[in-house]
């Protein structure tokens, strides 16, 4: 049994960093040793061997599973330590809240896409990019590297790996209907509970453009076949502007995750 499964079977609610898709590019790894006769399932970093996530002990004898630290992120529903600390926000959204925009908690999300559609001069839709369409992600980049040159971006490694995996619907090209000029980026993965929307690449010069893309990724994941399910937004990084930003977008939960756990 691998750690996401039993994660699921236990009914434990994954956090931001619950992904295969993200072990694989940050260079996490799942790891079992025997405690007990009892199965422990660790995820621990690849170069430094520490632990990123609780410890989970479970066995095709038991669905009880037993957690321990000690542990860099927690789950949503962890038994906290009195050691533990803060480490980040989880945002959870509904795709289906933003199929409509009236009333007025969505006031500023309306006037930043018609600002889009303005400034572009057009409208944009989305559109997944595959490997025979690599000229596209690399057309974006060159104008966006060029933009925020010498700026530091979190896990940016991480995110030039699932750029370069393009792997099935992971990453998204908003397009310009008529120009069919890339106006933004964005990649996500899953688990079994939610969609984890990774990052939202934007050029500069268009107002409201990061509100329009991402309007525009959860009426996509609405019209998709299959399930729905919640989409986790990750955190907000210690930036008072991005808390504010990402509360501004109307989520259904704002769960907080912590780090320690000490044995």
């Amino acid at each position: 049994m691998t750690y996401l499964q039993l994660l699921r079977e236990s009914y434990l609610i994954p956090n931001f960093w619950c992904a295969d898709a993200y072990w694989r590019h940050a260079g996490w790894e799942e790891t079992q040793e025997s405690v007990c006769a009892i199965q422990a399932l660790k995820v621990i970093n690849q170069e430094t061997r520490e632990p990123m996530l609780p410890t989970l002990l479970g066995g095709p004898a038991s669905r009880r599973v037993a957690m321990f630290g000690p542990y860099w992120a927690s789950f949503f529903s962890s038994n906290l330590c009195p050691s533990d600390k803060f480490l980040d926000y989880n945002f959870l959204y509904s795709p289906a809240r933003f199929l409509d925009l009236s009333g007025g908690e969505w006031t500023m999300t309306r006037k930043n896409l018609r600002w889009c559609e303005q400034d572009l001069g057009e409208m944009a839709e989305l559109e997944v990019l595959t490997q025979d369409r690599q000229d596209v992600l690399w057309q974006f980049l060159d104008q966006w590297g060029a933009e925020h040159e010498g700026e530091q971006f979190y896990e940016a490694d991480v995110m030039l790996r699932y750029l370069a995996a393009l792997e099935g619907e992971s990453v998204l090209a908003l397009i310009g209907k008529q120009s069919r000029l890339p106006k933004a980026i964005l990649l996500w993965d899953e688990n079994w509970w939610a969609i984890n929307f990774r990052y939202c690449l934007t050029l500069k010069g268009v107002r409201g453009l990061s509100d329009y893309a991402r309007v525009a990724f959860y009426r996509w994941l609405n019209h998709r076949t299959g399930e729905i399910k919640f989409v986790n937004d990750g955190g907000s990084l210690d930036r008072p502007s991005l808390f504010d930003y990402k509360m501004r977008l109307n989520p259904i939960g704002l769960y907080p995750i912590y780090s320690g756990g000490g044995e």
